[in-house]
């Protein structure tokens, strides 16, 4: 009932009160893809199942493990890998959106090419990137999302294929756009639920042109990524949007049922099981709380000071010179007009840029934190209340489904959302990486850079943890024997 459909063995079905051995076979959509098994292809693997079938993985991600890094641009994307090469999206030099190709076996560069766009996203000065949707590839191109662009392809040479714009899209809260497109046969499929008129998206992975669109009228923002969810040997596109998850035909885009949760606000991606779909979606009035709570600018600098101590020929413009103490990527981002000075009015708009927007009022209905079990139609099967994770999205791996949420606090359910047990297992602070699994092991990585590993299991048990020093808000990959983590500051390869 809850075994993932990437894994290899056996697996047991949840029949009354017994556990039942069931047959493993790779859903047929997936076999169409032509993914390799030890490949992960788009954000948290295998239809973002966060679950690999890797054996031989490290029990402790430190340096008697490492076997390359990386410097890498920012971002907050994932990588994903086929092959010899990983794919991940950057925001470089805080000006230019790039998607780069890393070679798997060195860490090599291979290519960087820059996604040209008009304005990048303003987007949370703490939390957020304009590079925070993750590729996905089918093996000859890879498919990149950003929100100030749209959907790009590039062949493995790093070639420009097609572009499609997609938007304006508008996020109040200013984190920026973050769901990630997933592959369905020759289709690339994209949801966008914005501050504006919402819509699901499928175009030609070849062409790029424009196949269906769906719009979600009245679907306020939302970050998660579609999956697809196989029932009676059909394919359904599983979306999880704020207030409410949909099920839709995901060759037409035509919606088959919903299940309601009114003032819920979904950052998760939903894990798919035979039978079962679990899904969570947190209060609506909590997300705008913790976004309003991260910002830390709330008076404006004295910058008639700034200019009567540090505008040393009175020209009424700051140079790099004459403001050493403000970093390449910060003078940058401030030098909205990029003419290499930085003026008063330049200034005030950056200040104003990282100030919190109005939050959209919540929808109505009550609120709650709620994990749920969805059976196939939208039945819901059960539901827990108080324990959906805000950003990091439920692990289903073998018998149990696990979640972690600020503080490193995880919680571990059975059959019929039974919790197990719940407690700190991982780092302190805040989780936005999400849990990913294999060789019977759970990886998690906290914000502040604190990489866990936990024995999969009814009974907690950490088999490791090291600090990386950097911060980390992508979701770690596994592939060929290795787990490939993403910082704030490089791209780092861990493997016995």
């Amino acid at each position: 009932m809850w075994q993932s459909g990437y894994e290899t063995g056996t697996r047991r079905k949840f029949i009354g009160s017994m556990w039942l051995p069931l047959a493993v076979a790779i859903p047929a959509y997936a076999r169409r893809n032509a993914a390799k098994v030890a490949d992960w292809p788009q954000f948290r693997g295998p239809n973002a199942a966060g679950v690999s079938p890797e054996a031989s993985l490290p029990e402790e991600l430190g340096p008697a493990n490492l076997r390359w890094k990386t410097a890498m641009p920012a971002g907050n994307s994932s990588p994903v890998v086929w092959g010899d090469r990983i794919f991940l999206t950057a925001f470089r030099d805080s000006k230019r959106l790039v998607v780069l190709c890393v070679d798997r076996r060195d860490g090599r560069v291979r290519w960087e090419r820059e996604v040209p766009a008009g304005r990048t996203e303003i987007v949370h000065p703490l939390l957020g990137s304009p590079a925070s949707s993750t590729p996905v590839t089918d093996g000859q191109r890879v498919f990149a999302f950003f929100g100030a662009v749209g959907l790009v392809a590039f062949d493995f040479r790093g070639r420009l294929l097609w572009r499609h714009e997609l938007g304006p899209l508008t996020y109040n809260l200013g984190w920026g756009a973050a769901s990630s497109p997933i592959l369905y046969g020759d289709t690339v499929i994209l949801n966008c639920d914005h501050d504006g008129e919402s819509f699901l998206v499928a175009v030609d992975k070849a062409t790029g042109k424009e196949k269906w669109r769906k719009p979600r009228p009245g679907a306020p923002p939302s970050y998660s990524t579609p999956i697809l969810w196989e029932v009676e040997g059909r394919p359904q596109l599983i979306t999880a949007g704020s207030g409410r998850v949909t099920a839709y035909d995901a060759a037409t885009g035509q919606e088959l049922w919903h299940v309601a949760q009114p003032g819920g606000f979904t950052a998760t991606t939903p894990v798919a099981a035979p039978g079962l779909l679990i899904a969570g979606t947190v209060d609506h009035t909590m997300a705008t709380g913790e976004y309003s709570a991260s910002l830390k600018a709330t008076r404006r600098p004295n910058f008639d000071a700034l200019f009567a101590n540090h505008d040393g020929n009175r020209d009424g413009k700051l140079s790099p010179q004459e403001v050493p103490q403000m970093r390449p990527p910060v003078f940058e981002r401030i030098d909205a007009n990029r003419d290499g000075f930085l003026s008063r009015q330049e200034l005030d708009d950056d200040f104003d840029r990282q100030q919190p927007a109005p939050a959209p009022a919540p929808t109505t209905g009550t609120n709650a934190n709620v994990l749920m079990g969805i059976r196939p139609g939208g039945q819901v099967a059960w539901r827990v209340a108080a324990a959906a994770p805000y950003v990091a999205s439920p692990l289903q791996y073998r018998e149990h489904v696990y979640i972690v949420a600020k503080g490193g606090i995880m919680s571990c359910f059975a059959a019929g959302g039974k919790l197990v047990w719940k407690q700190r297992v991982a780092g302190p602070g805040d989780y936005y990486a999400s849990p990913v699994a294999g060789d019977g092991k759970i990886y998690l990585a906290s914000e502040e850079g604190e990489v866990t590993v936990l024995a999969a299991g009814p009974d907690p048990k950490m088999l490791g943890r090291r600090s990386l020093g950097e911060r980390c808000m992508a979701t770690p990959a596994i592939a060929g024997g290795r787990i490939y983590v993403r910082t704030d500051r490089g791209l780092y390869c861990f493997g016995r």
